[in-house]
């Protein structure tokens, strides 16, 4: 575990200022109020983290105006301006915010101050806050996910898409090949996207996590759904909008496919917390602040018991 001795020697605000763009201020801390959800939500898509369901509710059965992945490549278009694209029952702004590029463009249309988009979603975090401003502030969510069982996903994941390097690889020869990610969060966190991460990286990216971001995690996936709705105030105004709610949940779990049975201290799991080592330390906070997080939020114990619901 990260001390707080070891967190002061870090100087952490410091860091922080350090290593994030000034309009990091603008990402609502998690433990401040914001009582009438006048702030942006802000999902930080973690890949193959269980957000799939997350994100249809979203979209679909609350028909919250998304600013995702809406893949376009229009920006150099003098004429070209923001606007709501309905595909089905979803509401789409016409910004691809998986890519810098795209974050950059939806910052220079004024994405947010557009009031076009009622939540953001993109695995970009550091990246996205550029995004917000003094008058327009996001608040952060995620879930996270056991970084081995990530790491097991992401595999299944390439090669089921035929990915030209993985498609013929062994989970064995996968997790010892230059393809698999190596400490994807740590360095998600501190924009350390190449050279090696460190103690360093591990202090700032959990006091990141522990300041700016409420979790859930992905092995409890409803029970986490439930605490986004009550943080976020996602209310269903009718029963069509709720039962299209139940109606994802059950059919994910009916898609669920069994992941390949990777013995834990085995080789191959071995391999994978090799590349994932300080992403493991991080997951055992993201557990610690879960627990923490879950006993601000007012819960009716009696129906869902979730104050007490720790891992």
């Amino acid at each position: 575990d990260i001390s707080k001795q070891e967190k002061e020697e870090y100087k952490i605000d410091s860091l922080l200022n350090g290593a994030s763009p000034e309009q990091f201020k603008y990402v609502s801390n998690t433990r401040s109020p914001d009582p009438n959800n006048i702030d942006i939500p802000l999902l930080w898509d973690i890949p193959q983290s269980g957000n799939d369901s997350l994100k249809e509710i979203i979209t679909t059965c609350l028909s919250l105006r998304t600013a995702s992945d809406f893949a376009i490549q229009q920006y150099a278009n003098k004429d070209f301006k923001l606007d709501l694209v309905q595909i089905g029952k979803q509401n789409m702004v016409n910004v691809d915010l998986t890519t810098p590029v795209g974050i950059d463009q939806a910052q220079r249309f004024n994405l947010v101050s557009s009031k076009m988009t009622d939540i953001i979603i993109t695995p970009l975090f550091l990246d996205s806050i550029k995004l917000f401003d003094e008058k327009h502030h996001g608040r952060a969510f995620a879930f996270v996910h056991h970084p081995v069982k990530r790491a097991i996903s992401m595999y299944e994941y390439l090669k089921s898409n035929n990915h030209a390097e993985v498609k013929d690889m062994t989970l064995d020869a996968y997790a010892r090949s230059p393809f698999v990610e190596n400490n994807w969060m740590v360095r998600s966190l501190t924009g350390k996207k190449q050279g090696d991460v460190s103690f360093h990286d591990l202090v700032l990216a959990q006091e990141i996590l522990e300041r700016k971001i409420f979790v859930g995690l992905t092995e409890y996936e409803n029970i986490s759904l439930k605490r986004f709705e009550e943080y976020f105030g996602f209310t269903y105004d009718n029963k069509t909008q709720l039962k299209c709610r139940n109606d994802v949940l059950k059919s994910k779990s009916k898609k669920k496919q069994s992941s390949p049975k990777v013995e834990e201290g085995g080789e191959i799991w071995a391999s994978l917390e090799y590349q994932n080592e300080l992403d493991l330390k991080l997951y055992e906070n993201v557990k610690q602040l879960y627990n923490a997080q879950g006993e601000y939020l007012s819960f009716n114990k009696k129906d869902d018991n979730l104050n007490n619901h720790v891992v």
